[in-house]
């Protein structure tokens, strides 16, 4: 724009210059001349004013600084002269402090001085009383000395005559020993003997008959039956081990016996050996059987180990609880017909085609055997069995509770279970390949094996999230913490500085107190240490002859009660060998009757009978249970028990066979029981018996008798019996009746079938009837009250005139059952329940009302009734009132449930 209007003022020169030569200016051209001179004027004067003004502002800012410089050398003038004053100032008030310090000082030194004075003065009179108490001590002291002198010598006697008591007493010690040394050799001896008699009479009876086919001969088998039998009662397991190998290398094993005449037939095998001893491990070598026959025997905790049969043996009826069979070889054998295999062991056994059928085998362990193959388990109770680590293939489990069983870690390949009770069983880790199992219950069995590996694993997952996030806090609040604690340390320590300053110069006054005070306290405990040294030693003298006297009086009562316990075996040992003897006579005199006899036994003389009975129901009370076992078995080896001798001929009329095992006497398939009538059979045992017709029982006493596994057929049990808690488990009777016998806590549990039987005019009360089947069952004029009938079957049974009061019969089967004037608290009492049931549950207030009573007891109040209510004073039953307790109970537990 300035160069256009430049231009323009420059084109009218040209314009200006005419021909003419000079022209006048007109007013466009002044105005044009002074607008062109105005604007450099303007932009000079205005610089002019724009200098002139820097140079106040400079100006003014230097006589600014000048003032601020004036006013700060002031300030520091004053500040200086203040200074000088407070140094002033501090400097007398430290010179005052100084002369304070040194005249409390100067005082404090005065007091000080004053105190030691006083303290010194006190601690001279101190020691005067004390030296005058330390003289009275002394006297005192030698007085006591003088006296414990004069008892110590006393004690000296006194421990004199105590080690003389102690050597007497110590050589009465050795001769007892000696004597009890003597005791043992002379019955070691005695068992020696034993043995070495029985096998020379064996040597004889071999070398008499040449061959093992002429011992088969009934005399010579009975012969040798009762002598082993003796031989094997008066030996340990030790001995019968020996005595069962000499029979084995005598051969005796290689033939089969005919019907009872083995030599181990019911003897007592218990704790033998028949195969290594149990501390072989392993062994390429068996010991190997033909024919071995123990019949209706007691075998156990007897040891087949390392044993091969290679005919199945006969063991019928024998007890083999506790046995071993570790490292046998067992191809096609057989156990059945009610023997009992409890608690046995098959530790590194090989089982093949094995059938166990029937049998008792509670707690048996098959626990790391090489393997049982085809086996086949029917009917068997496998209750506890321990199956952990074993090896099954291709076996059967059939018919058989196995509840509570261990079967972990084991191999069960193409094995069948059917029909089994698996309840509470473990089977972790249990490899079951190609198993089959049928109608099986399994309630509450451990095999949670994945579940439980889940769990762990969510449940360490949870934990390591929450140690994180907890690790992490933690983390923050340490930060925290130590900035805290930097500051808080900061400032104490400052104070603790502060306090160290004070407390040095505090202690170092105290130091000096303390010294002398120390030095008094030191001299009044070492006095009092002399003291307490000095009493002490006479406790300890005195205690010490006190634990003296209680050593021998100690001492003196085990010497007691060794004799005592000494006396009492001689008189046990005496008293078996009385027993021993009565038993040797008795069948010497047995013996002796029988041999010197005419006639046939049918036509023995009365009189002959009643000297025979006499004289055996004298013997049987002379006896304990043992021997009165093998006692009746004499007699019933020599055929005197027989059915033809009955009522009061009987021989053993008025006996007492109590304990006596009557299951180890008789042939269990061909039973006719004698008759025992006023007799004690307490505690008698029945167990697998099988009876067929009646015996007379009349007025004898069967309580506690155990009759399980018996198989009685047409059999009556009646005129005044007594069977209270007998046990009639897994028990099967046919057409039997119990008339007029008291048979209160009688246990009939698990009875395999129990059918036709009849009680009348009996007692039953608190009787066990659960688990049992009793089809066309007669209950008739019978009180059983407090029993129990659960899961009971009593099909067809008729009850007339019965007495079932809180009876339990949950579970029972009573289809076509006849009830004839029956008295059942139980029946309405469950009536009343599933009323009450039915209306809390139909209105709901009523519901929450009855909840709201917590665990309250709940009581029928009235005096109008004494069962359902308490009678109005308390004495009355309050069924109502357990029947409401009961609804609440169902109510809440089902309440629960649902929410």
């Amino acid at each position: 724009m300035m160069a256009s209007s430049d231009d323009k003022n420059i084109q009218p020169l040209d314009v200006i210059q005419t021909p003419r030569g000079f022209h006048r200016l007109s007013t466009h051209d002044y105005v044009k001349l002074v607008s062109n001179l105005a604007i450099p004027l303007l932009i000079g004067i205005f610089t002019i004013i724009i200098s002139i003004q820097q140079q106040s502002s400079v100006q003014k800012n230097r006589e600014n600084d000048i003032l601020l410089s004036a006013q700060r050398r002031a300030n520091d003038t004053a500040d200086a002269k203040k200074q000088r004053e407070d140094d002033k100032e501090m400097a007398r008030v430290l010179r005052e402090e100084y002369r304070n310090i040194s005249r409390s000082q100067r005082e404090q030194d005065r007091n000080i001085s004053h105190q030691r004075r006083e303290q010194d003065r006190e601690a001279a009179r101190i020691q005067r009383a004390d030296d005058k108490e330390t003289a009275r001590l002394q006297r005192g002291v030698d007085l006591k000395i003088e006296t414990d002198k004069r008892s110590q010598e006393y004690e000296l006697t006194e421990k004199q005559r105590i080690l003389y008591q102690t050597q007497r007493a110590h050589e009465v010690e050795i001769a007892q020993q000696n004597y009890l040394n003597n005791l043992n050799l002379e019955d070691e001896r005695r068992k020696e003997n034993t043995l070495v008699t029985y096998q020379r009479h064996l040597a004889q009876l071999l070398l008499h008959n040449n061959s093992l086919v002429h011992i088969s001969y009934p005399t010579y088998a009975f012969i040798l039956q009762m002598r082993t039998r003796s031989a094997f009662r008066l030996m340990d397991p030790k001995r019968r081990t020996i005595l069962v190998h000499t029979l084995y290398q005598a051969e005796f094993f290689d033939e089969p016996w005919t019907r009872r005449w083995s030599p181990l037939y019911r003897v007592n095998c218990s704790g033998v050996d028949f195969g290594l001893p149990p501390n072989h491990k392993f062994s390429r070598f068996l010991i190997v059987y033909d024919h071995l026959d123990i019949q209706q025997a007691d075998v156990r905790y007897a040891s087949f180990h390392s044993v091969f049969f290679r005919n199945s043996p006969s063991l019928d009826f024998s007890n083999l609880d506790y046995t071993d069979w570790s490292f046998a070889e067992l191809l096609s054998v057989t156990f059945d017909d009610k023997m009992t295999m409890n608690n046995a062991t098959f530790a590194q056994s090989n089982l093949k085609g094995v059938t166990f059928d029937k049998i008792s085998m509670n707690g048996v362990s098959f626990q790391h055997n090489n393997r049982c193959e085809l086996c086949d388990f029917t009917g068997t109770s496998l209750i506890y069995a321990r199956l952990d680590n074993a090896r099954f293939r291709h076996s059967s489990f059939a018919f058989l509770s196995m509840a509570d069983a261990n079967m972990s870690h084991g191999f069960f390949w193409n094995t069948d279970f059917k029909h089994l009770i698996l309840d509470r069983a473990d089977l972790s880790h249990a490899d079951l390949f190609g198993s089959t199992f049928f109608n099986v219950s399994m309630q509450n069995v451990n095999q949670s094996i994945y579940n439980k590996h889940t769990a762990q694993v969510a449940q360490l997952y949870e934990n390591n999230r929450e140690q994180i996030r907890r690790r992490r806090q933690e983390d923050i609040e340490t930060v925290r913490l130590q900035r805290e604690e930097d500051k808080n340390f900061s400032c104490l320590q400052r104070e603790e500085d502060q306090k160290i300053f004070n407390r040095q110069r505090e202690e170092d006054r105290q130091d000096a107190c303390v010294q002398r005070l120390e030095d008094k306290e030191s001299a009044g405990i070492q006095r009092e240490i002399d003291l307490k040294l000095a009493t002490d030693k006479r406790l300890q003298e005195y205690k010490l002859a006190e634990i003296q006297r209680s050593l021998y009086q100690n001492k003196r009562s085990n010497l007691l009660e060794i004799d005592q316990e000494n006396y009492l075996s001689e008189r046990i040992v005496k008293k078996n060998r009385k027993s021993d003897d009565i038993l040797m006579n008795y069948q010497r005199e047995l013996s002796g009757l029988l041999s010197n006899l005419q006639t046939k036994l049918d036509e023995l003389d009365p009189t002959f009978l009643l000297v025979l009975q006499m004289q055996t129901k004298t013997t049987l009370q002379l006896l304990d249970a043992t021997r009165r076992t093998i006692l009746v078995k004499n007699l019933i080896q020599a055929n005197i028990l027989r059915d033809k001798w009955n009522g009061k001929m009987s021989i053993l009329y008025g006996a007492n066979v109590s304990g006596v095992q009557f299951d180890q006497l008789f042939n269990h398939r061909t039973i006719s029981f004698p008759d025992i009538e006023h007799a004690d059979v307490r505690y008698a045992s029945f167990r697998s018996v099988f009876v067929r017709g009646s015996s007379s029982f009349a007025y004898s006493d069967f309580d506690y008798t155990d009759w399980s596994f018996a198989e009685l057929i047409n059999f009556d049990f009646d005129r005044k019996m007594t069977m209270n808690n007998a046990i009639f488990r897994n028990s099967q009777m046919i057409d039997v009746a119990f008339h007029d016998v008291l048979m209160n806590q009688v246990s009939f549990q698990y009875n395999k079938n129990c059918s036709n039987c009849i009680f009348v005019d009996a007692s039953l009360v608190a009787a066990r009837f659960d688990h049992s089947i009793f089809p066309k069952a007669t209950f008739g004029l019978t009180t059983v009250a407090d029993g129990n009938m659960s899961s009971g079957t009593f099909v067809e049974s008729d009850f007339e005139r019965v007495i079932l009061d809180r009876v339990d019969l949950n579970g029972a089967d009573c289809r076509r059952c006849t009830f004839l004037n029956v008295s059942m608290d139980y029946v309405k009492d469950n009536i009343m329940f599933k009323a009450c049931l039915a209306k809390f549950q139909q209105h709901p207030q009523l519901k929450e009302l009855l909840l709201s009573t917590d665990d309250r007891t709940l009581i029928e109040h009235t005096v109008n009734d004494s069962y359902w209510a308490d009678g109005g004073d308390g004495t009355g039953r309050n069924q109502l009132g357990i029947t409401l307790m009961k609804v609440r109970r169902h109510l809440s537990y089902h309440h629960n449930d649902h929410h």
